[in-house]
């Protein structure tokens, strides 16, 4: 508690009212200043609250309507550490908050990260990368790529496939079984989107959105660039990059899983070249119907670019 003397002299106490109001807009320059309002914020931490039931009315409308990056990174970790508490805390970077482009780092533990690729290496057999819904090789690809069901690695896949359904607010079963990419020096995917109008006459109806995982590191390079935002995320063990594919979202006014879905230019990206060392990554691609495993590895049903 403070004693404050009101002066009786007026001069002297319209020289106070000066001074507090000077000092006032001097605080509220300073408020201003630290305000997240930049092009790009990284989060070093957030105040993580209480874990959130899934799907609540509260949260199923999140990506849908207008958010802060403050927002984005609490909303982010707490999806993350819902599924895998004793897992480090998730460290945030809101690249874009519209349309949303976020790097969550510490997303996968590098003991998931190395029995996927192990799973992969050991059941599966890497193919030539191809391109589009008729599924052909290309220059702009030149990666191997591999389909890993669930059932192969049931609990790395399963933590994975909950923290993009928490973060997405999509069921699991609206997933495609996890499409795992080796790159080797020189081997790179040329800039591209991850739906495309045509995929709308696919029976999986097209790529929401995209969790993309980095599961190994290359010695040099290999970056993901995304031109509209002018970044190139370096591709580090344990993180994951998460994006809409589509201009229609859940929980936009108006939304239908039938709609059609077009296709978000602004998330155009690119594979970079690696330098040296091979690059491991995992891509989980969502639908807005429920479609999961029978979109590649477990069934010959017609699906979207692989």
């Amino acid at each position: 508690h403070y004693n404050i003397t009101i002066p009786t002299n007026g001069k002297m106490l319209f020289g106070m009212i000066l001074i507090a109001s000077f000092l006032l807009k001097r605080l509220e320059a300073f408020i201003d200043s630290t305000r997240a309002d930049g092009p790009s914020i990284s989060y070093s931490s957030c105040a993580v609250a209480s874990s959130s039931t899934f799907n609540s009315p509260d949260e199923s409308a999140f990506w849908g309507r207008e958010r802060t990056q403050e927002e984005i990174c609490q909303f982010v970790t707490d999806a993350v550490l819902s599924v895998e508490s004793k897992l480090e805390t998730p460290r945030v970077e809101v690249l874009s908050a519209e349309p949303p482009l976020i790097v969550v780092h510490n997303f996968v533990s590098p003991s998931d990260c190395h029995a996927i690729i192990t799973a992969t290496q050991q059941h599966q057999e890497m193919k030539r990368s191809t391109m589009g819904a008729s599924q052909e090789t290309s220059q702009e690809r030149t990666s191997s790529t591999a389909w890993l069901p669930e059932s192969l690695c049931e609990q790395p896949l399963g933590r994975l496939s909950e923290k993009t359904s928490r973060i997405s607010q999509l069921p699991t079963s609206y997933m495609e079984n996890l499409q795992v990419v080796k790159y080797q020096p020189g081997q790179e995917f040329q800039i591209h989107t991850d739906h495309l109008d045509s995929f709308n006459d696919l029976e999986c109806r097209g790529r929401l959105a995209t969790c993309l995982v980095y599961l190994e590191s290359p010695d040099e390079a290999g970056e993901t660039s995304f031109p509209e935002f002018s970044v190139e995320i370096p591709p580090t063990q344990g993180s994951a990059v998460f994006f809409w594919n589509t201009l229609e979202r859940p929980g936009m006014e108006n939304y239908d899983p039938h709609m059609f879905l077009h296709v978000d230019t602004r998330l155009r990206h690119a594979g970079l070249p690696v330098g040296k060392g091979t690059k491991w990554i995992a891509n989980k691609w969502l639908h807005p119907i429920d479609y999961g495993a029978g979109v590649r590895g477990t069934s010959t049903k017609r699906t979207a670019t692989v």
